[in-house]
């Protein structure tokens, strides 16, 4: 913190820490690294240097306030876009695993979790079938449920298997019954 200028404010300070470390280490690897494991080239516009110059010689009173932030983007945005678009409250990336765990995939799912040596051999049967009567009963095992059955694909593609190259597109639940 020190290192920067003492003329620098608290948030120029914040987006200087963000574009040494946070970016480059962290969350551009993360985005790059989930585009190419789907075969995805990937563009992060606002990361464009132009943009960046650009940004960071704003006054720290046009990029955020106490209660907003992205100010002047969010100015920019409400000239071509509809208010509920970038105006609605920051949230996480909902994947709805819970809602996947429902009737006949979860009969499925829990045939094969509960037939399946690698889990049998890992996992306590009896909290496996908890997690299952728990999903069934309020939906609310979805994640405990998935991590699971992650477990087992890795545990029969790297573990159990011989084979040299990775199957493509697969149905999971298929595969683990094979």
């Amino acid at each position: 913190w020190k290192a920067y200028p003492a003329s620098w404010s608290a948030l120029q300070k914040m987006q200087a820490l963000d574009l040494e470390h946070a970016l480059p280490n962290n969350l551009l690897v993360k985005a790059d690294r989930m585009l190419m494991a789907q075969g995805v080239e990937g563009r992060m516009p606002f990361v464009d240097r132009r943009i960046v110059e650009w940004g960071l010689m704003l006054p720290d009173g046009l990029k955020s306030d106490r209660h907003e932030g992205k100010k002047i983007l969010k100015q920019w945005a409400a000239s071509f876009m509809p208010t509920e678009h970038f105006a609605a409250k920051k949230r996480g990336f909902y994947v709805p695993v819970n809602d996947w765990w429902r009737g006949d995939r979860l009969a499925s799912l829990g045939q094969i979790l509960l037939n399946n040596e690698s889990i049998r051999r890992w996992f306590n049967p009896k909290g496996v079938t908890l997690a299952l009567e728990t999903q069934q009963r309020s939906g609310g095992a979805g994640r405990l449920l998935m991590s699971l059955l992650q477990f087992a694909l890795w545990h029969r593609l790297f573990v159990e298997s011989t084979v040299t190259e990775l199957p493509g597109q697969i149905d999971p639940l298929a595969y683990l019954n094979e």
